[in-house]
């Protein structure tokens, strides 16, 4: 085998990997959460969890770190939501909070700057409802009324019903309900209130923040975070992990659901909650759409109503972007090994043939004083030159396989 042709075979390896690394494995995660499509569907939505787009007060890192950080959390939920909503086809979907990581903290320049960046990861063409999180506005006491109305200028109200699918939908803003200021919460208190003895079609609650449950609820076996099988309840700067007590049993007798839809946790939990003594909901946390925050596998929920009414969920676990980078360091280390033995292999035989070529003409004899006089190499000089050459060869050989790729590379992160 020539070293052309190990070059050639190694250019088609790596780009049939990088093509499958950032295109393929995408669109075949969306075929995956198809499954069946069923006929009888008359609308599937689409549930986003907590897509808290990476920003620069995300992490403390090195601003180099955090410009790749950015990049490639915004690259995969880009990636994610076109497969998923090209081979979905959703009639609708629902971003559920937590839409930027540090939407709280910045000024109202900045913040519409960073809403044109979240609105080209999630673009429009489907009808989207947006729900609020703490991330956006803050937590309870720390909501403030004038980052409630900087969201709903961008994103529409935070609290909000509609019909439809002879379904009533209910979205409510319980960040904002859990303060005790009453011009934060007002407007979700009216949209509650409205709610009362008024059920005309079976009620789908959304909440951004999970509503109370026992200390030994477990979120049953699809949680990737078993050493936490449930939701903590517990509280900080900001946030809190489940609603109080008191206002998750006045949101259930209220509204009365048939089910539940909420998000924060970032992990996947099913639980099923008992109210007014006769009646019973299905609480689903849908997980993060995001790579970079703390899941190795994000996710989506689907939520289909066929042409009966029935109501069926799908639970889609995402690829993993940190194993997809891990797997470009074992393809590349195995490559650099193959070439450092494969042109030590052809530096140790050109020394075997040069020694043997040494050895025959050893048996020459000078004819002459002039022949003596005349130059000889030794062969530590042979030697170190074509030692010289083997490895100027071998990172050759590197500049030769990489240049496609990386095109190959940059034409699928621009394009795919």
């Amino acid at each position: 085998m020539k070293t052309k042709a190990i070059v050639q075979l190694s250019r088609l390896i790596w780009v049939l990997f990088i093509l499958y690394n950032e295109c393929i494995i995408f669109w075949s995660s969306a075929r995956r959460c198809n499954g069946t499509t069923s006929h009888d569907k008359r609308a599937r939505f689409m549930l986003v969890g907590d897509p808290q787009m990476t920003d620069d007060r995300s992490y403390n890192r090195h601003a180099i770190i955090m410009f790749f950080t950015k990049y490639y959390s915004q690259l995969y939920m880009k990636r994610n939501y076109k497969y998923l909503t090209k081979t979905l086809h959703p009639t609708d979907v629902f971003i559920m909070g937590d839409l930027m990581d540090s939407g709280r903290d910045w000024n109202d320049e900045f913040y519409a700057t960073e809403v044109a960046r979240f609105r080209s990861i999630f673009p429009t063409d489907i009808d989207t409802y947006y729900m609020v999180g703490n991330h956006d506005i803050g937590f309870g006491n720390g909501v403030q009324k004038s980052l409630v109305d900087r969201f709903e200028q961008h994103f529409g109200p935070t609290s909000y019903v509609f019909e439809k699918y002879d379904y009533t939908f209910i979205v409510l803003d319980t960040v904002s309900l859990s303060s005790d200021d009453p011009t934060v919460r007002s407007r979700s208190s009216e949209v509650l209130s409205s709610l009362a003895n008024n059920i005309t079609t079976p009620r789908i609650l959304f909440t951004h923040v999970p509503l109370h449950r026992l200390a030994n609820q477990t979120c049953g076996p699809h949680r990737q975070e078993r050493s936490k099988p449930t939701i903590r309840d517990g509280a900080g700067f900001q946030y809190q992990n489940l609603l109080l007590p008191s206002l998750s049993r006045q949101v259930l007798d209220t509204v009365q659901p048939i089910a539940v839809f909420s998000g924060d946790d970032h992990d996947y939990c099913k639980i099923v909650h008992q109210y007014r003594d006769d009646k019973a909901a299905v609480e689903i946390t849908v997980p993060t759409f995001s790579m970079a925050q703390g899941l190795e596998y994000p996710g989506i929920m689907t939520l289909d109503i066929a042409r009966d009414g029935q109501l069926s969920t799908r639970l889609c676990w995402l690829p993993s972007q940190i194993g997809l980078f891990l797997h470009y360091v074992y393809l590349l280390a195995s490559t650099l090994l193959f070439l450092f033995i494969w042109h030590l292999y052809l530096y140790f035989s050109s020394k075997g043939q040069k020694a043997a070529i040494t050895a025959s003409s050893s048996l020459y004899q000078p004819v002459s004083n002039l022949d003596s006089l005349l130059p000889r190499h030794t062969n530590e000089m042979t030697y170190s030159r074509s030692l010289r050459r083997c490895m100027i060869s071998y990172f050759c050989s590197i500049l030769d396989i990489a240049w496609i790729p990386l095109m190959t590379y940059i034409i699928c992160n621009l394009f795919f």
